[in-house]
């Protein structure tokens, strides 16, 4: 009995360590590309890269290189703001923005190969009137 109660304690302590070890995703480092917009200012830019931020947080070990503004050409264009809209049941969104980032994935990550790079990963986010930056999907 002792020796199991000894196990059991050992593996909890191993667990606890271990899990302390989990790093969240790093963007602190990376590169911002603004872009220049005719409809958008750079707190409305910066505003929508906090909610790509927010998510890229819960990627742990993963590290963000750089992030870019898509563009008005892109952004402003009727078919993406439709796009956004069909993502969302009775969605009204008025806004859409598209980021382009590139970012180092984990080691022993589901999902990703390891330690490889990524770039031209999409990020879509819409709002609706007067409503905050949603994160809609990502991807290639």
């Amino acid at each position: 009995m002792k020796k199991l109660l000894c196990a059991v304690l050992s593996l909890f302590i191993l667990l606890s360590f271990s899990s302390c070890s989990v790093k969240p995703g790093n963007v602190e480092n990376a590169e911002i590309s603004y872009g220049i917009s005719a409809k958008y200012t750079v707190e409305d830019i910066h505003s929508a890269m906090e909610v790509v931020f927010d998510e890229f947080r819960t990627w742990s070990g993963f590290e963000l290189y750089s992030i870019s503004y898509a563009g008005d050409e892109e952004c402003l264009n009727k078919d993406q703001l439709e796009y956004c809209n069909s993502l969302r049941e009775n969605a009204e969104f008025v806004d859409c923005i598209i980021f382009y980032s590139s970012f180092r994935t984990a080691p022993n990550d589901e999902g990703f190969e390891d330690n490889e790079d990524y770039s031209g990963w999409s990020w879509y986010l819409a709002r609706e009137k007067g409503g905050e930056w949603q994160l809609l999907t990502w991807g290639y």
